[in-house]
C-alpha cells in the first residue's frame, strides 16, 4: 500500500510554527493529563493549533518510598528501572479533492519502548498533538507532533524526541516516533479517474501491540463505470485504531465524515468528487506509559525510639543503733 497523495507525510512547507504549551512545574501530571482506563499519561482537552501538553512527574528516593507499585495518578514515583513507552501524535488525513477523489488517511505514529532508570527528580513529560487534517480541495494533513521524557533540571532526554518540548514544526528522518514514513501508513483515498476505491490503513507489526487501522470510506456511484463521489482513506493504526475514511455513502446515506485516529492513529481523509470537497481528520494525540521494571520495593521499617526501663534496687534495711545502756 503506497502513501496517499493527498496525505502530507512531509512537512517542508509548515504554513506556521505551532504553538507550545507553557507548562510549569505545577502542572502534575497525575492531576492533568492521567488516562485512567489505559494507565497512560496523554493530551487532555487539546487546544486546536497547539504542538502538545507538558506535565511533570517527580521521582523520590527509595529510602522515602511509602512502598507498593507507584500510582501514576499521584504524579509520584519511587527510583527504580522503568519501562517507557511512548508514541507522537498522528498525522492528519488529506483533504477530499472535487472532481479527483478523496484524501489519503494519516500515518499512524510508530511507538516506541525503552527502559531508563529514573533517578530521583523532577521530570517533564511532553505528549505532542496529533497532525490536524487537511482542509477541503486537497489540502495535505499535518504531522504529528514528538513526545518525550526529559529531566527538568538537566534537560536531558531520556525518552523519545530529543526537544520536543520546543518542536518547531518539522523533523529529521531517523526519528522512529514521528508520524511520517514507513509502516503503518494511511490508505490511498479513492479516485474517481480509473473507478478505484478508498483503501483501509496499515496495521503495525512490529510491535506486540497494535490498535486497528481506519477503513477506506465507501463511494457513491450514479452509474458502474464511474464514481460520483470517492471516499477517504482510513488513517494508521498505532497504540490506538486509525480514523475510518470518510464515507460518501453509508446504509442509503451521504457522507458520514473522517474520523480521527486514537492514541497516535492517523486520521481518516475526507471524501471528494462531483461537487464534493470535505476535510481529513486530525491524527490521533500521543502519549506516555511508565512501568516499574524492579521488584517492588517495600516502605523502610521505621526506626522506633524504644526507652530502657532501668529498675532500681529497693534499698535495703537497715536496722536502728541500739541505744547505750551504760
Amino acid at each position: 500500500m503506497k502513501t496517499a497523495k493527498l496525505t502530507l507525510m512531509l512537512l517542508a512547507c509548515a504554513a506556521a510554527v505551532p504553538a507550545l504549551a507553557q507548562n510549569t512545574t505545577d502542572s502534575r501530571c497525575g492531576m492533568t493529563n492521567y488516562d485512567s482506563s489505559r494507565n497512560i499519561f496523554a493530551i487532555v482537552n487539546p487546544t486546536p493549533g497547539t504542538a502538545n501538553q507538558q506535565c511533570f512527574i517527580t521521582v523520590v528516593p527509595k529510602q522515602s518510598w511509602t512502598g507498593g507499585v507507584p500510582n501514576l495518578s499521584t504524579s509520584q514515583l519511587v527510583e527504580g528501572n522503568y519501562e517507557v513507552t511512548l508514541s507522537g501524535g498522528g498525522g492528519g488525513g488529506g483533504g477530499g479533492a472535487e472532481r479527483v477523489g478523496g484524501g489519503g488517511g494519516g500515518a499512524g505514529a510508530v511507538p516506541f519502548t525503552t527502559v531508563r532508570y529514573l533517578q530521583p527528580g523532577i521530570y517533564r513529560l511532553t505528549i505532542g498533538s496529533g497532525g490536524q487534517g487537511g482542509a477541503s480541495n486537497g489540502r495535505d494533513g499535518k504531522d504529528g507532533a514528538p513526545t518525550s521524557l526529559s529531566n527538568a533540571s538537566s534537560g536531558e532526554t531520556l525518552a523519545g524526541f530529543s526537544g520536543a518540548e520546543s518542536w518547531a514544526g518539522t523533523y529529521s528522518q531517523k526519528y522512529a516516533g514521528a508520524s511520517r514514513g514507513g509502516q503503518p501508513n494511511g490508505g490511498d483515498g479513492g479516485r474517481l479517474a480509473g473507478n478505484s476505491k478508498a483503501q483501509d490503513g496499515g496495521k503495525l507489526t512490529a510491535v506486540a501491540y497494535s490498535g486497528e487501522p481506519g477503513k477506506g470510506g465507501n463511494d457513491l456511484a450514479e452509474h458502474r463505470m464511474r464514481h460520483e463521489v470517492a471516499g477517504g482513506g482510513g488513517g494508521g493504526a498505532s497504540l490506538g485504531n486509525g480514523g475510518n475514511g470518510d464515507s460518501s455513502a453509508e446504509d442509503g446515506k451521504m457522507k458520514t465524515g473522517a474520523k480521527s485516529g486514537d492514541a497516535g492513529a492517523g486520521g481518516g481523509g475526507g471524501a471528494g468528487g462531483e461537487g464534493v470537497a470535505d476535510a481529513g481528520a486530525p491524527g490521533g494525540n500521543g502519549f506516555i506509559k511508565l512501568a516499574l521494571k524492579d521488584p517492588v520495593p517495600q516502605a523502610m521499617p521505621a526506626i522506633s525510639s524504644s526507652t530502657e526501663t532501668i529498675t532500681t534496687p529497693a534499698p535495703a534495711a537497715t536496722r536502728p543503733a541500739r541505744k547505750d545502756r551504760n
